[in-house]
């Protein structure tokens, strides 16, 4: 089961590769929903065979997903802080060195802020907007002010 998951991972970065590795592999999609179908069942195996309870399960998950989590977030932001004060480019940390409320309203800030500490409900911030207050949106990817991005910069487009 390992190696069909692997290999469903595969054909899902040579979906974000595009012609970069010019291989022939199924619709990336498709081999996300493979995947989590069968990462379903393993998961299930993996409960019901190693864990004596579903707290313990969970623990363990999280345990494994936050740690590399908070290490890597403390890094991109200490390396944004520094160049933030070193080179005055703070990489994507500039709407909110620059203009905090440009963009988001404080609940939107708090919101994302929330789940980028807690890491639970990432998602969510997908499926939101600010519009002076939060907002679901109909189609994320076609909305005018998702939560979820960082302006577009004058300075940016001049660039």
């Amino acid at each position: 089961m390992g190696f069909l998951r692997f290999y469903l991972a595969l054909c899902v970065v040579q979906a974000h590769a595009g012609n970069f590795f010019s291989l022939r592999a199924p619709n990336g999609g498709q081999a996300v929903q493979f995947f989590f179908i069968i990462s379903g069942f393993y998961m299930e195996m993996v409960l019901s065979e190693r864990y004596k309870s579903i707290r313990n399960f969970y623990t363990s998950r999280w345990l494994r997903i936050s740690v590399p989590y908070y290490f890597h977030l403390v890094a991109f932001v200490l390396l944004s802080v520094a160049s933030g004060l070193i080179f005055s480019k703070w990489l994507t940390l500039s709407p909110f060195a620059s203009d905090p409320f440009g963009h988001n309203g404080l609940a939107g800030i708090i919101l994302t802020t929330l789940t980028n500490v807690t890491v639970f409900g990432q998602d969510t911030v997908l499926f939101l907007t600010d519009n002076g207050r939060l907002e679901f949106t109909n189609d994320f990817s076609m909305h005018p002010n998702p939560l979820y991005l960082e302006p577009v910069r004058e300075e940016q487009n001049k660039a």
